[in-house]
């Protein structure tokens, strides 16, 4: 885990959102939610932090125990076309069958919010944001598609 930026909350009871990449920015488009995560890291987004984690997304329940937003963005295999963005309220959604988050993780996001779940650990609120991607492969560069779609990533949730 890398923190990027931080602009807590303080004070009890004020709102607070966390902003998580998640990938390996070695591995081509997997890097995309740490592109995002940088970003927004240097936008200065008010009551936000902002991190990349590249393993352990078990980690991510310590990460967000005090946040009640938390916007989670990751690579998935391809479905339709790479760069196509997908955005899924994790907490009042289903994530779509046919959508594959990236598995460079060794437990994936959906076990880890499951877990959450069951330990009363979720946040009120976990958006996903999920881009397809082409290539994986070790040190290889992010497809064009897919910087194009961080790029709009990152605008979109600036913008919240």
């Amino acid at each position: 885990m890398r923190a990027l930026g931080r602009a807590r909350a303080k004070g009890k009871g004020m709102h607070r959102r966390l902003i998580i990449g998640i990938g390996n920015p070695d591995r081509g488009d997997d890097g995309v939610g740490a592109r995002v995560a940088a970003k927004l890291a240097d936008e200065g987004l008010r009551d936000t932090e902002v991190m990349a984690r590249s393993a352990d997304v078990v980690g991510l329940i310590e990460d967000w125990a005090d946040a009640e937003v938390v916007v989670l963005i990751d690579a998935a295999a391809p479905v339709s076309h790479p760069g196509t963005i997908h955005r899924v309220d994790l907490t009042a959604e289903v994530l779509p069958r046919d959508l594959s988050l990236s598995s460079t993780h060794s437990f994936g996001i959906l076990e880890t919010l499951e877990l959450a779940r069951s330990l009363d650990r979720l946040p009120r609120r976990v958006v996903l944001y999920a881009v397809e991607g082409t290539c994986f492969e070790p040190g290889s560069a992010m497809s064009p598609e897919v910087c194009a779609a961080a790029e709009e990533v990152a605008r979109q949730i600036a913008r919240c």
